[in-house]
Formats: C-alpha cells, structure tokens, sequence
C-alpha cells in the first residue's frame, strides 16, 4: 500500500511538473504591426488560441502559456512538408506581474520580431478605480501636472497616475515633454474626477504627423471570442 501510495505521487509530481505554467493575461494592441491584426497565443502544450487584436477594447482574460518569465505572441504559419506552425511575432516579459495587461506596439525595424509590449499590471491595489496607467511610448521624457499630482515618465516608462478630488470636480491638465533641451507643451485641458473607471493612457509619437500625442483608453475588457488553433 505505501508502494502504491509512493508511486502516486511520484507520477503526480512528474505530471505536475510537465505541465505548463500560466497566467491570466489580457491584451490591448495600441497600434498594428504590418500584417499582423491577429495573432495566436499558446494556452496548453500543443495548443494555440487566436486573438483577433483590437486597437479600440481590451481583450481577455485568457489563460496562457509562460515562457522564460515571458508571454510570447504567434502568428499561423506551414512548414515545408505543410504542417501547422506559430512562429512568435513578440515576446512580452511579466516583470512577476500575476494580473497582466499586455499592450502590444509595433517595434523598430531594427527589433527581432514584429511586436513590442509593456506589461500594465492590473491588481485593483496598483491600478484602483479613478486612475491612469500612463504609458510614454514616446522617445522623449514626459512630465504632467493633474491638479495637484505631478508625473515624470523616461520613454518606454509606465506611471500610475490618480488624480485627487472629489469625483466630478474639474482640475487642470498640462503634458509636457522635452525636445532636446527645451520643455513642449503636448496638451493642456481639464479633466473630471473620476472614481468609477480607470484607463490607460499613452504618449506616443505619431508616424505621419511626427507630432506628439496622447490616447486615452477606458478599460473595457471585451472575451476572446475565437476559436483555439489546430496544434
């Protein structure tokens, strides 16, 4: 009987330990890489769940595979004998993050794969109701003032921003950032308290226009509502 009970557990371990490790992670896609709306992503050993990426909702939460500390992104692809394939198009690092939001950007032509991404985490204690995840994908230095709450952010930075008030008082908005040595106005309005949403936020430098500009997006988090590749 302890024989049986030690075999037990020793093919439990073995089978608990060839399992693949996941998380649950949701994606938010800021801007398309050429030819590459949708993307699959690996939810079990030899299988490949496809994510029609949107640029307007958030999209999850789906349980996916870890790899190296890291979410990896695919596309569909046939080898020469003509077997399905999912060569990656990103890799994304979770910094230890357990509640992901993984926004994905196209990267620079020197970059090894298609997609870039930052990593929002979105644990109610680090992104509560009424706040911004500012994300400067830009390449110059960011500062803000929100009322009374002021931001720094260095590119490739993700700030939590929570403006204080009570909800519905109006307060003040100046972005800034720094060209060469000179700071620049990148907007200047007013904002409403909020304390019933909360929203990412991103700087970034506009392809065509090359001006500097800001996205505002409220999380609304929209199910994968696709398919699972054929492994």
């Amino acid at each position: 009987m302890i024989r049986i009970l030690a075999i037990t557990l020793f093919l439990s371990a073995i089978a608990h330990a060839q399992a693949p490790q996941k998380t649950s992670a949701s994606f938010y896609c800021f801007r398309y890489a050429d030819e590459l709306e949708d993307v699959f992503v690996r939810t079990g050993a030899e299988v490949y769940q496809k994510v029609e990426l949107s640029t307007a909702n958030m999209l999850g939460p789906l349980e996916v595979v870890i790899s190296e500390g890291s979410v990896f992104v695919h596309r569909e692809d046939t080898d020469a004998e003509g077997k399905t394939i999912y060569p990656p198009v990103g890799k994304i690092s979770l910094r230890g993050i357990d509640k992901p939001l993984i926004v994905l950007f196209p990267g620079k032509e020197a970059d090894p794969l298609p997609y870039r991404g930052v990593t929002i985490d979105r644990d109610n204690a680090k992104f509560p109701m009424g706040s911004y995840q500012f994300m400067n994908l830009s390449p110059y230095a960011m500062r803000g003032l929100v009322g009374k709450v002021r931001i720094d952010a260095k590119p490739g930075e993700v700030t939590n921003l929570k403006p204080q008030g009570e909800p519905g008082q109006m307060q003040q908005v100046t972005f800034e950032y720094l060209d060469g040595e000179i700071w620049k106005t990148m907007t200047k309005t007013r904002w409403a308290v909020r304390d019933d949403r909360r929203n990412l936020m991103c700087a970034y430098l506009d392809p065509k226009s090359q001006r500097v500009k800001l996205r505002s997006i409220p999380e609304r988090m929209v199910s994968v509502a696709s398919r699972p590749g054929n492994p």
